[in-house]
């Protein structure tokens, strides 16, 4: 499995451990905790990577145009910090850091403004 297939492999257990919070929460939602999760673990792990405000941005927009705003200011940081966490115990052993930075280092999602394009997830930070 290449480093970016195992990223989104951990991306996709990230979303089996909030299955309870899934069932509860409208997708974006979930979605959101996913992306702050992720962006911490990544912020924490690969030393001058974060997550792309342009991703956050169009999915707060996207948060409220569906009309959940008030949902959103529900999510505690905690909830946050422990997917966080657990990711960290349990996805990035030390031996495989730099493979798991230069797989998210890498990934992109469909950029829903330009049809064809891409949005890095992930970019350099300048802190």
């Amino acid at each position: 499995m290449t480093g970016e297939r195992r990223i989104k492999a951990i991306l996709v257990m990230l979303l089996v451990v909030t299955s309870a919070t899934a069932q509860e929460r409208h997708p974006l939602l979930v979605k959101a905790i996913e992306l702050g999760a992720a962006g911490s673990v990544v912020a924490q792990k690969c030393q001058g990577l974060a997550l792309n405000p342009a991703v956050t941005g169009q999915l707060l927009i996207a948060i409220g145009l569906a009309g959940l705003t008030d949902q959103l200011e529900r999510i505690t940081e905690a909830e946050i910090t422990a997917l966080a966490e657990n990711s960290i115990s349990t996805h990035w052993p030390p031996e495989r850091l730099e493979e798991q930075c230069s797989a998210a280092a890498k990934m992109t999602m469909p950029n829903p403004v330009k049809s064809g394009e891409t949005i890095p997830l992930f970019i350099q930070s300048t802190k």
